[in-house]
C-alpha cells in the first residue's frame, strides 16, 4: 500500500512537471516568434477580456495539435 502511494505521488509529480514544461515550451515558442512585442507577464494571467475560452480553444485546436506533436518528446517524461 505504501509503495502504491509513493508511485501515485511520483506519477502526479511527473504530470505536473510535464505540464510546466509544456507551458514553458509554449511561452518560449511565442517569445521566439514575437520577441519583445508580446507581454508574457500579461499572457501568464489568462485570456484577454472579451475572448471566450471555448471559442479560442476551438480555433487553435488543430494548430496546438501540430505543436504538441512536435514537442511531445521534449515535454513528456520517457517511459519504459
Amino acid at each position: 500500500m505504501a509503495h502504491a502511494i509513493v508511485i501515485t505521488a511520483r506519477v502526479c509529480q511527473l504530470e505536473r512537471n510535464a505540464l510546466r514544461a509544456g507551458v514553458n515550451q509554449s511561452f518560449a515558442i511565442v517569445c521566439s516568434h514575437y520577441g519583445d512585442s508580446i507581454d508574457l507577464e500579461v499572457m501568464s494571467h489568462d485570456f484577454t477580456p472579451g475572448y471566450e475560452a471555448h471559442e479560442l480553444e476551438t480555433a487553435v485546436a488543430p494548430l496546438s495539435q501540430d505543436l504538441t506533436d512536435r514537442i511531445e518528446s521534449i515535454v513528456l517524461p520517457q517511459r519504459g
